[in-house]
């Protein structure tokens, strides 16, 4: 939606150039960095808050070290969109810088495509996470990836049945 729309306001713009008014474009280019950079700088302290390794104890003989991926798919949200957000104002600097010292009107509706490309790439990178949550889907998970180490080492084992009397009578060997 957002992506398409600063596609099209930019290729209208490429095929009608409009007059800049570039001082007063490149200070709300710079106000709307520093207020992203300060948004992404907050919340990018909350995306990382509860991100930790730690030990478990299994009662079973060995130890695992699990990362478990706490992350809240809003929190996630809010700190791409104002990345995204800084990403583009960055782009807005210098295609301002460019036509107001060079005089290359165009780089700024190029650089709005580019922009919106970049809003797309990540917001379906979004779509996909948010997707695996919903469908219960996390198969690169830690634990899945330790369940395939499991059933690897038990299909090397090779199973000895013990005929007897008694509760051990299934053995596994290496």
């Amino acid at each position: 939606g957002v992506a398409a729309a600063m596609i099209f306001g930019s290729l209208e713009r490429l095929w009608a150039p409009q007059a800049i008014h570039y001082p007063e474009a490149m200070g709300v280019a710079v106000f709307g960095l520093v207020i992203n950079l300060i948004c992404a700088f907050i919340l990018g302290g909350a995306h990382d808050h509860g991100h930790h390794d730690h030990d478990h104890a299994q009662g079973h003989g060995h130890g695992h070290d699990h990362h478990h991926d706490h992350s809240d798919l809003n929190l996630k949200a809010a700190y791409i969109h104002v990345l995204t957000d800084a990403a583009t104002s960055v782009l807005a600097i210098a295609a301002l810088a460019g036509g107001w010292f060079y005089g290359w009107a165009w780089l700024d509706p190029a650089t709005g495509i580019v922009g919106a490309v970049l809003i797309a790439l990540w917001a379906k990178n979004l779509i996909v996470q948010s997707g695996r949550v919903l469908l219960d889907r996390e198969m690169d998970h830690p634990v899945v990836a330790e369940i395939r180490d499991v059933i690897a080492q038990l299909a090397r084992c090779r199973v000895i049945v013990r005929y007897g009397i008694g509760v051990d009578n299934v053995d596994l060997a290496a």
